[in-house]
């Protein structure tokens, strides 16, 4: 079975072709030839001058740590909670669980994105099929991020509970309501993840995209981010702290310099920006 081609250069199989397809459409141009390949700016540098750079390394030690960070500090809480007497578990320890699960398999879903997507390194040093898997695991990752999410935000709003919520009825009338709210932001989160285009496979299957005979126009495909944040500003969620928040992850790196465009994305606390591979 031939190797999936670099980008920049002639697809190598039916696959490759498709996705340089649904590449080249991304710049608006419905009747490109995608036989020679979608073109990148700028171009591979000539031999002399090229020098192979990947971030892959530092990616997968970075996202290694958080794993083991995550995993352990959240291990040893549930477990002293569940298992030490003098302690008591709660609705907050239950809601982690699923929380966790789901933030654990976020970062696990960025490896796979640098082993297999091409994450870290320059546009024209990835294979075409790199790209296809690279947009497929990062729409699964949005998805993830928003409800894993949602879990962390309903764990902390039950643990303020235990804390406050007895001292007074008020308090308790408040946190039920901003509960519920979480609830539903979590809710409407996964709808607009899952189903923010359609047809519904449009978010995660970019080779297909190449095979219609026009991509779906920008009303059938929400700007999932987007509205997400908006919901949650209004909705007085605090899913956007202005900056202040630390981005957890940065598993695709984009230099400022024009010459050296990467892949990016970019997951912070209240928001995951999946920039276009074909960004410069």
């Amino acid at each position: 079975m031939p190797k999936s081609a670099l980008i920049g250069y002639p697809p190598a199989t039916d696959h490759d072709y498709w996705i340089a397809k649904y590449m080249i459409r991304t710049l608006g141009i419905e009747n490109g030839d995608p036989s020679q390949g979608f073109k990148v700016s700028p171009p591979r540098p000539p031999a002399g001058e090229y020098q192979f750079e990947t971030r892959g390394p530092g990616l997968i030690a970075g996202l290694s740590i958080c794993l083991v960070v995550m995993a352990g500090i959240t291990g040893l809480r549930l477990y002293l909670r569940f298992f030490t007497p003098r302690l008591k578990s709660g609705l907050d320890d239950w809601l982690i669980i699923p929380g966790v699960i789901l933030a654990l398999a976020y970062p696990a879903l960025q490896l796979a994105m640098v082993t297999y997507g091409g994450s870290g390194k320059h546009i024209y040093d990835c294979t075409y099929e790199e790209q296809y898997v690279f947009k497929y695991l990062a729409a699964i990752a949005q998805v993830l991020f928003f409800v894993s999410l949602g879990f962390v935000k309903l764990s902390i709003t039950a643990f303020n509970m235990r804390l406050t919520g007895f001292s007074s009825k008020n308090w308790m009338i408040a946190h039920w309501t901003f509960f519920m709210l979480i609830v539903c932001y979590t809710l409407v989160a996964l709808a607009l993840t899952v189903f923010p285009c359609d047809p519904i496979w449009a978010t995660f299957d970019i080779a297909r995209l190449g095979k219609l005979d026009k991509l779906p126009k920008s009303k059938e495909c929400l700007r999932t981010q987007d509205a997400l944040v908006e919901i949650g500003k209004y909705g007085g969620l605090h899913l956007d702290n202005g900056g202040q928040d630390t981005d957890h992850f940065l598993s695709m790196w984009k230099r400022d310099s024009d010459r050296y465009p990467m892949h990016s994305l970019v997951f912070s606390e209240a928001q995951i920006y999946n920039f276009n591979l074909l960004e410069n």
